[in-house]
């Protein structure tokens, strides 16, 4: 099979360091992405949110972002970052 000629990013992981949520506070999260595309990735946001589903949609609420810087072809990345849970939304 072969890699499209542009990048292609993937969540491959996701895993929140404490299983104690309360509003108003924070919650540590590690992550991994990959390019499976077949050129570098330019830089970009990720973004985690709050949601009562598994559709992302106008109600969800951002908890935070991370600033991704370019990932080269066939290349993953661990991150690790802090998001805040709002008051009002557990």
């Amino acid at each position: 099979m072969a890699m499209s000629q542009s990048p292609d990013l993937t969540l491959n992981g996701l895993n929140f360091l404490s299983s104690d949520v309360y509003e108003g506070s924070s919650l540590g999260v590690d992550f991994n992405v990959a390019n499976t595309g077949g050129v570098s990735s330019p830089t970009s946001r990720i973004g985690f949110y709050l949601s009562e589903d598994l559709g992302f949609d106008a109600g969800d609420a951002l908890l935070g972002t991370y600033a991704l810087g370019a990932v080269g072809a066939g290349q993953s990345f661990d991150g690790s970052t802090t998001v805040s849970i709002p008051a009002d939304t557990i």
